[in-house]
């Protein structure tokens, strides 16, 4: 399944707003122009599912559960680590939104993975 089929997928059965539905679909446009990297199904579907859920939650004003911070201070020992946080600035910039800690951490994760 193509990455774009799968947000579709979520804005046609409202699991996410048209809004979050254009601000994802720039984030991989950005991801590809700016950083050469290729959003797909098999490297950030779950990524772009997460995003859109982590976004849909902030808009609703649902909190995530407490994650554990030893994820974070892993992330940190990556050599991609540097730009998994430049690219989270520019992600926070699109959507115009501070992630809480928790849906960073996750963010972050997604993004180390997909960048290394």
């Amino acid at each position: 399944m193509d990455i774009l089929i799968r947000l579709n997928i979520l804005l046609e059965n409202n699991v996410i707003t048209e809004e979050v539905y254009y601000k994802i679909k720039e984030i991989i446009r950005e991801l590809k122009e700016k950083y050469n990297v290729e959003i797909t199904e098999e490297n950030g579907g779950m990524f772009i599912t997460h995003l859109s859920a982590a976004l849909t939650r902030i808009n609703n004003g649902q909190p995530l559960e407490i994650i554990d911070e030893g994820v974070m201070e892993q992330i940190k020992l990556e050599s991609c680590y540097t730009k998994t946080v430049e690219v989270m600035k520019r992600i926070q910039d699109i959507c115009n939104v501070v992630f809480p800690r928790e849906e960073e951490i996750f963010i972050l994760t997604y993004l180390c993975t997909i960048l290394s």
